[in-house]
């Protein structure tokens, strides 16, 4: 069940009724399809998350975030860089009763050596990332070393200029990777 306004969506999922706002002039993406990729297509159902942190780079509308929140995430930690769609993101978590589970940071996760800070600061292991953020998975991954990426179990991300130097990074890293096909 969706039901859409000019700026609101609302879906049922999994017996729990949710709501987005969204705001259009932020966004190339049609908001509906974001929604139809999480929670319609469960794109991120692979992604073990129940009682683990996640790192939600890239968390837009807060959409991933939910959903991880409801998938039994311990704590969302989600890094958005647009202020718009941050605050947009924070009013949607409260909007969906999770503010006690998720909390959405603004500022992008350029430097390592501060985002390394971050996950140590709350005592992150064993957590899961996921990466969306159109472009910066680039940056954000192949300058790793050994020891890096310690924090994390499981990473599951979204590429948008190939594909085979993240590969090769993540399973340097001691990672497995698999592939999905492109939705489009």
């Amino acid at each position: 069940n969706l039901k859409a306004t000019d700026d609101e969506i609302r879906l049922d999922y999994e017996r729990k009724n949710l709501s987005f706002l969204f705001d259009r002039s932020i966004t190339d993406y049609e908001p509906f399809s974001v929604l139809r990729e999480v929670f319609v297509g469960r794109q991120y159902d692979w992604l073990p998350v129940a009682n683990r942190d996640v790192v939600d780079v890239g968390s837009f509308l807060g959409e991933t975030a939910i959903f991880f929140a409801l998938k039994g995430a311990r704590h969302v930690y989600g890094f958005e860089i647009d202020k718009k769609a941050c605050e947009l993101a924070e009013r949607n978590i409260v909007t969906n009763g999770l503010e006690e589970k998720i909390t959405i940071i603004n500022e992008a996760v350029g430097d390592w050596g501060e985002f390394s800070s971050f996950l140590s600061s709350k005592g992150i292991k064993d957590a899961s990332l996921k990466i969306d953020c159109d472009g910066c998975e680039y940056g954000l991954l192949l300058d790793r070393k050994a020891g890096d990426m310690d924090a994390f179990s499981a990473v599951q991300m979204e590429y948008h200029e190939g594909y085979l130097n993240l590969e090769r990074k993540l399973k340097e890293l001691g990672y497995h990777v698999r592939h999905s096909i492109p939705n489009n």
